[in-house]
């Protein structure tokens, strides 16, 4: 049995106990008041370093373990006050430490357990209050002033203040941030990452009925975008649930309009049809008029003929003169009636290639297709010399759902549409 007391206040050294082959514990008594220490056990063939004995310690309340082991207190190399350190090269640079494992180190009221693990100290940093747990493990070492950081895990990081890495590899480089789950990592300020890309996700309380009453006023869906970050979308449940009810009425406004429009494209035809009857019948006037004319070239040379032949007879003449005044007189009523049509034809030919003008300027409008924009749009149409202009404004609350409306007016007539229009995506 080795017992060695060495001088302080109160010191107490206590003796060696050797369980079998001559291998022993030594224990010492450091200088510092109040000084414990206490010696290392040895069984079977292993051999164990004295606890305290022969290490770099001195300061009170503190317990160095292990070969090359030491305690130090800033750069003075002195021991730590209420600092333990356990194992080869296990090293404890500030108060109130704890070191466990092969090179093993631990700032202020740091922990760090495993081997190579760094709990707020390294070369030239520290920080205090962080854990650092499993091989490797690292929390608070990359800057000073990294406090209360939390490493567990096989080569698990925690490099900022009160930031937290749980799993083999995790890292949780940014401030507050927490990663989650083997390689998980974090990439800004106050961030909560969870697993990474082969990972799934299953919350097996998320439909409990505890879970739905612990739910309190409006409910919302929530979104996420191909990284995985996590937001609640402005569109409620309740606007979800009314949604059936507004499509059934979109689809009944919707045939309304496919009625009303199909109407206007019968009318189209029916004008159009009725165009090209009017054309054929102005030819068909026009050669009436022609042959007329003919007729009445050929009615003159007869009078010049018949009164050459009736010179002596006035009475005949005088007949004939009141039958050649009045066939003038209907034939020149004739005309005006010929003239009357053609005006009103015209009019409406012109009137049709207007409404025709106004159908293509309404359907040159488009619109922004992207959720939530309200957008403005023109259009120009043109047919046979008439123009019309549209003017529209469509808005997408989502990509599913779309509505417009436009107003159109004619250029030349100043004859004035309106049209109305929603759509729905189905699938």
């Amino acid at each position: 049995m080795d017992i060695r007391a060495l001088a302080g206040i109160v010191g107490v050294a206590a003796g060696t106990l050797q369980p079998d082959r001559g291998h022993r514990v030594s224990t010492v008594a450091l200088i510092g008041s109040i000084g414990l220490a206490l010696g290392t056990l040895a069984l079977g063939n292993a051999s164990a370093g004295e606890c305290a004995g022969g290490h770099d310690t001195g300061h009170s309340n503190s317990l160095a373990c292990g070969n090359d082991t030491s305690i130090d207190i800033g750069q003075a190399q002195t021991s730590a006050a209420f600092a333990t350190a356990v194992g080869p090269r296990a090293y404890v640079g500030e108060l109130e430490g704890s070191a466990v494992g092969y090179n093993a180190k631990a700032g202020a009221q740091g922990t760090a357990f495993g081997a190579y693990s760094k709990a707020g100290l390294d070369i030239g940093f520290l920080s205090s209050g962080s854990t650092a747990i499993g091989m490797g493990a690292e929390a608070g070492v990359a800057a000073d002033g990294q406090n209360e950081a939390t490493a567990l895990g096989h080569n698990s990081t925690a490099n900022a203040l009160n930031a937290t890495a749980l799993g083999a590899g995790a890292t949780a480089n940014f401030l507050a941030s927490t990663a989650i789950g083997q390689g998980a990592s974090t990439t800004r300020d106050n961030q909560v990452a969870i697993g990474t890309g082969g990972n799934t996700y299953t919350l097996a309380g998320v439909n409990s009925q505890a879970s739905k009453d612990a739910q309190g006023g409006q409910t919302y869906l929530m979104t996420t975008d191909g990284r995985g970050n996590l937001a609640v979308s402005t569109f409620d449940t309740a606007t979800l649930e009314a949604l059936p009810a507004q499509v059934a009425q979109n689809s009944t406004d919707i045939t309304t309009l496919n009625t009303t429009v199909n109407s206007h494209t019968t009318q189209i035809t029916a004008n159009t049809t009725e165009l090209a009857d009017h054309e054929t019948r102005i030819t068909n006037n026009t050669t009436e008029l022609a042959d007329h004319e003919t007729r009445i070239t050929s009615n003159t040379d007869a009078i010049a003929v018949n009164t050459a032949q009736i010179s002596g007879l006035d009475t005949r003449v005088t007949t004939n003169t009141t039958n050649i005044a009045q066939l003038d007189g209907r034939v020149g009523a004739l005309e005006s009636s010929f003239q009357d049509l053609g005006g009103q034809i015209s009019e409406n030919r012109t009137e049709a290639r207007a409404g025709i003008a106004l159908a293509l300027a309404t359907a040159g409008l488009r619109y922004d297709d992207r959720p939530g924009k309200l957008s403005l749009a023109g259009g120009f149409g043109n047919f046979k010399g008439q123009s019309g202009l549209a003017l529209g404004l469509g808005y997408n609350p989502s990509l599913d759902f779309r509505l417009n409306g436009a107003i159109s007016a004619t250029t030349n007539h100043g004859d004035v549409g309106v049209s109305l229009g929603a759509s729905w995506t189905l699938n």
